[in-house]
C-alpha cells in the first residue's frame, strides 16, 4: 500500500526511514535498499486479514511493490529491533 508519509523512492540509497504519530508513538519504518527502492515496511496498526487489533507486522517489497504481509517475528527483531528500541513494545512482537 502506498504510504503517503513515507516517501516510495529513496534519494539517499540504503537509508531508512521512520513514522511517529502526533504522539511520538511508533507508527512505521521503511527501511531502502541501494537502488532506492522500499524492501520492507514495519508498521503497527490494524491490517485486514491479519488481526482486528493494531498488531506489529511486515510488508515486504519487491521491484517497487507491496509483495506481502505477514505479523512481526521474534526473528524480525533480532534483525531490525536495532531500529526500533524504545519505539516498539515487547507485547507487540509475536
Amino acid at each position: 500500500p502506498n504510504h503517503p508519509s513515507l516517501p516510495d523512492i529513496s534519494h539517499t540509497k540504503g537509508t531508512k526511514y521512520l513514522s511517529l504519530d502526533k504522539n511520538g508513538n511508533f507508527k512505521q519504518l521503511r527501511i531502502y535498499d541501494y537502488s532506492g527502492r522500499p524492501v520492507i515496511d514495519i508498521d503497527y496498526g490494524a491490517h485486514i486479514g491479519l488481526s482486528k487489533q493494531p498488531a506489529l507486522h511486515v510488508h515486504t517489497w519487491k521491484g517497487g511493490r507491496d509483495s506481502g504481509v505477514r505479523l512481526f517475528s521474534k526473528r524480525d527483531y533480532k534483525k531490525y529491533g536495532k531500529y526500533l528500541k524504545g519505539l516498539i513494545k515487547n507485547e507487540w512482537i509475536k
